[in-house]
């Protein structure tokens, strides 16, 4: 019961964090597209192009990865854990060390969701409804799977 109301305190600076790397991410998106009208305009406008068709699948397969890692992590850390003898320090800081893994791969996937979402943003008029819509869908998805993720791995820290 205290985890719960632990997490309720935290959750309004989780989703501050959550929305200024969202205005990141959209200002980064918004940038580049203003950047590409120099001598690198067919380069960055074809870069552009496949980097905003591919953003849905990319934020798919970021969900996908996170997922798969952190639970793998996971699950490693809860078995050292469970046969642990209470003693060693040693295999309690590897569990530690094998969370915080967890952790960093979970912001970093965090971070490049909301990053590459910016791309179709620049894009919108450019964009099927489409590929517009799974972009954000597969933000979505993203965010579910990797805060779940953060708060499982999180819980588990504190009952170390």
């Amino acid at each position: 019961m205290k985890q719960k109301s632990e997490n309720r305190k935290a959750m309004p600076k989780f989703i501050i964090i959550i929305l200024a790397s969202l205005i990141v991410g959209l200002l980064c998106g918004i940038g580049i597209s203003f950047a590409e009208g120099n001598w690198t305009e067919t380069f960055a406008e074809t870069l552009m192009q496949t980097l905003a068709n591919a953003t849905p699948w990319i934020l798919l397969g970021l969900a996908i990865f996170s997922a798969a890692v952190q639970y793998s992590l996971y699950c490693r850390a809860k078995q050292k854990f469970d046969n642990w003898d209470g003693e060693e320090e040693q295999i309690l800081e590897e569990i530690d060390g094998t969370l915080n893994l967890a952790l960093i791969v979970n912001s970093t996937c965090l971070i490049l969701s909301y990053c590459l979402v910016g791309i179709p943003f620049s894009r919108m008029r450019e964009l099927s409804f489409a590929t517009f819509g799974l972009s954000l869908l597969g933000l979505v998805l993203a965010m579910i799977v990797m805060v779940i993720g953060q708060q499982k791995l999180i819980d588990f820290t504190k009952k170390l």
